[in-house]
């Protein structure tokens, strides 16, 4: 980003990511494993 560079993590990481968090979330939210 800064200079042209690459950025170090891929937007793939960070949607998976945000992935799990939402699923964490979930399961906390019914008290399950789902």
């Amino acid at each position: 980003v800064l200079n042209d560079t690459k950025v170090p993590t891929p937007i793939e990481d960070a949607v998976a990511n945000m992935k799990a968090i939402e699923a964490v979330f979930r399961s906390a939210q019914s008290g399950t494993w789902a």
